[in-house]
């Protein structure tokens, strides 16, 4: 779910990506949010002078308006509970002009929303409580779907929008080379047995990650292609020079109406 800018995970989290393999999340309490899957009508009609009754013309659907009521982890410091605070209020101002990817896991649905009101925070002893307003620049949702390749092969794709891929390389390789149609991504290291690296089209992000868990950003060692799904109708094909094709995989999300 990370081609999106947001999302409600299958668990229940607002979860907020921050590169390719860190997130925030924050626990959703659905009773108290609202999160409607229909949009609300409103029927346009007209009196005519001498007819009984009014005389429908059409039916006006609106944008769609979300209100996220969640919660962060327990036992924060005061300290943690500002940087919990001002990393959310960073994030939606930078939607309020600029409409965000905003998707739901379980329904695989997502919206184009942007910051619609003001964040309203409630403070508990040990943790926050955020009420967040959005609002979807249509009155529809877009439908998404999963697709993946893993080593070598072809796969068709259609989606409305372009979007990011996600390709994940595991070692052991010899300074990887993976062909994704007409780009060529070039990792000018070995990748040893039991780490990988993950590249992030979407967010031209690379990050080499041990097989302890380090994480680090491998620009440096990179020839700094971030290939997309185009939109439209495409044949994506993967190609490598790596011993077990397997290793290479590659997930990006088709965006349907």
């Amino acid at each position: 779910m990370k081609n999106f800018d947001f999302y409600i995970s299958s668990m229940g989290y607002l979860v907020i990506p921050i590169d390719s393999t860190i997130s925030k999340k924050h626990l959703i309490n659905f009773e108290e949010s609202s999160i409607p899957s229909m949009p609300e009508a409103t029927e346009a009609s007209v009196r005519i002078a001498g007819r009984d009754g009014d005389i429908p013309l059409n039916t006006v659907y609106e944008p769609i308006p979300f209100e996220i009521v969640c919660y962060t982890d327990d036992n924060l410091t005061p300290e943690q509970k500002v940087e919990e605070e001002n990393f959310l209020n960073n994030f939606l101002n930078s939607i309020k002009t600029t409409t965000k990817t905003f998707a739901m896991q379980r329904k695989s649905k997502f919206y184009d929303v942007k910051y619609n009101g003001a964040l309203t925070t409630k403070e508990y002893p040990k943790h926050l409580q955020f009420t967040i307003p959005l609002k979807s620049s249509e009155s529809y949702a877009k439908a998404l779907t999963e697709s993946e390749i893993i080593g070598n092969g072809s796969k068709s794709s259609s989606t409305i929008k372009e979007t990011g891929a996600i390709f994940t390389i595991e070692g052991p390789a010899l300074k990887p080379i993976i062909t994704f149609n007409n780009y060529e991504m070039k990792y000018d290291e070995n990748i040893l047995e039991g780490n990988k690296i993950i590249i992030d089209s979407g967010n031209s992000t690379i990050t080499h990650i041990t097989s302890a868990g380090v994480k680090t950003n491998a620009m440096l060692v990179y020839n700094h292609q971030f290939p997309k799904v185009k939109n439209g109708t495409n044949t994506l094909s993967v190609s490598s020079g790596i011993t077990d094709a397997t290793k290479v995989n590659v997930k990006w999300y088709d965006l349907k109406l």
